[in-house]
């Protein structure tokens, strides 16, 4: 009796929600291109896509904004792309380092603010410079539209560093930073 209860969920539950997830992972968009306009996209860190992607061979899932017309979704990229980990490390010893390079350039949605009545997204956008972290601040608008900080960016010997830099910041200074950078 215990066999064809098991058989029973196992044709019914398991079955078709391994169909079901196999059939929408073949119909995701390829590439880190925008399906809708083919402009360039910004990847925005999504811990669960991290999980599913460990779990495939050769594909990473990421979620992906367009800057150009909004988009947002998730998106199948080759999984050889180098991993959101820390930078390589510096060369030791007498020879001098190389020139300064901008790695690792992404951006992170840190929480949605409301602001005379519109739904803003904070995103901060972080990359590895010259031995350290830097990071500044994007506003979205409900439009798309990005809207950089003006302020000065952030800094830190990790990229946690500034991320906690930011998280650190109230919503009312948010807010004000917003509003002057909209009005520039």
């Amino acid at each position: 009796m215990s066999l064809l209860v098991a058989l029973y969920l196992l044709l019914v539950i398991a079955l078709p929600l391994a169909l079901s997830l196999g059939v929408s992972c073949r119909t995701l968009p390829e590439g880190d291109a925008c399906p809708l306009c083919r402009a360039e996209t910004i990847r925005i860190r999504a811990r669960y896509l991290d999980w599913a992607s460990a779990l495939l061979p050769r594909i990473a899932l990421q979620r992906r904004w367009c800057l150009t017309c909004g988009w947002e979704g998730v998106c199948k990229v080759r999984a050889t792309e180098p991993a959101a980990s820390e930078p390589p490390p510096t060369p030791v010893g007498p020879r001098p380092a190389p020139p300064p390079v901008r790695q690792h350039e992404e951006a992170v949605e840190l929480r949605k603010l409301e602001v005379d009545g519109r739904a803003w997204r904070v995103l901060v956008e972080c990359w590895y410079e010259a031995g350290r972290w830097h990071g500044r601040l994007l506003f979205a608008a409900p439009s798309g539209q990005l809207w950089p900080d003006p302020a000065r960016s952030f800094t830190g010997l990790s990229r946690r560093d500034v991320l906690d830099q930011v998280l650190a910041l109230p919503d009312g200074l948010l807010a004000c930073r917003l509003r002057e950078a909209i009005s520039d």
